[in-house]
């Protein structure tokens, strides 16, 4: 089904960080997952799993316009310990400022990294150039790309300790990359969203929404290697209070009830 096309790209933005001599950003907006603790963490059965903060991400990657999906590789490489350059990243994620990052680009980019990724969306008649590019680079790569899975199948992943990248839609019409971290009385945990958490239903809404297909990637460690939380920054870091600002994926969404 055709779909209009949803809001802006979306950038994480510390709100003191200036190019030049111009303040960049919108007006401030705090979410308490950025002010929080070093580490974002979840019990999953009877272990916990943390993703790295994305406080100590570096800067070149705070001052790009239409961040979110780069920031979100970033803390998932982190997460299992991979060390990447900001301009490895941002070339091999396909970065435009147009488009910010497409989700099989980003499978790609945590793919060829040594990750094992699965890539899931909903039927899209809408594929760009550079995005269809990505899909030929997935397929070479040898990522599985399967159609929508159910929330539930979603959170049996993350009960497996797999990192689950989910895409959705904002209020503002905006496309949104979080990881997905479990469920709390009714409340999705999604450490890069406003507040931390979303209610189930509002969240579904968000993910079937017009442009979003329901696309999301499965991350899993190919070399069985743990998760390093200590891995050397890519930069310099940043603290303090930020912002995220949205990013188009751009995909129609099926109809089909999940």
């Amino acid at each position: 089904m055709g779909a209009q096309r949803r809001g802006l790209r979306c950038t994480f933005r510390h709100k003191d960080l200036t190019i030049g001599s111009r303040q960049r950003g919108i007006a401030p907006c705090c979410f308490s997952w950025l002010t929080g603790p070093a580490c974002l963490s979840q019990d999953v059965g009877h272990n916990t799993m943390t993703l790295p903060s994305v406080h100590e991400a570096p800067i070149r990657l705070w001052s790009v316009e239409g961040n979110c999906g780069l920031l979100v590789a970033w803390v998932v490489l982190r997460h299992f310990g991979l060390r990447t350059s900001c301009t490895s990243l941002i070339r091999s994620c396909g970065y435009t400022r147009r488009y910010g990052v497409f989700t099989i680009a980003l499978a790609s980019a945590l793919q060829e990294r040594g990750l094992h990724v699965t890539f899931h969306s909903d039927p899209d008649p809408d594929i760009k150039p550079t995005e269809r590019r990505f899909y030929g680079k997935a397929k070479r790569l040898g990522i599985p790309m399967l159609s929508g899975q159910s929330l539930n199948a979603l959170l049996r992943h993350v009960r497996k300790r797999r990192v689950v990248i989910v895409f959705y839609d904002t209020p503002e019409g905006e496309g949104h990359f979080s990881a997905l971290l479990g469920e709390r009385r009714g409340h999705l945990i999604l450490p890069q969203s406003d507040s931390g958490h979303m209610p189930r239903g509002a969240f579904l809404r968000a993910w079937r929404a017009p442009g979003i297909a329901r696309q999301c990637i499965v991350v899993a460690d190919n070399s069985q290697r743990r998760p390093n939380n200590s891995m050397q920054r890519m930069g310099a870091s940043h603290s303090g209070q930020s912002q995220f600002v949205r990013q188009r994926r751009l995909a129609p969404t099926a109809d089909a009830e999940r």
